[in-house]
């Protein structure tokens, strides 16, 4: 249950990171993947590590 859980969290986070740099891209944004880090979940009495996308993001700064 614990791999059920683990494995379908990740692919919930993969594919919101996708959606959100797909909008992106069609507002000319720059942003893009950067990896993954690793977080510690504690639910319901299990513990395992999670796989999170990462993005960079471009910041621009608006001169007056």
């Amino acid at each position: 249950m614990t791999k059920l859980i683990k494995d379908l969290t990740e692919i919930s986070l993969k594919g919101e990171m996708e959606a959100h740099l797909n909008e992106d891209s069609l507002e000319e944004g720059n942003n893009r993947r950067n990896g993954i880090s690793r977080k510690q979940v504690r639910t319901g009495g299990v513990s395992f590590l999670l796989e999170v996308p990462r993005e960079t993001a471009i910041v621009v700064l608006n001169h007056k």
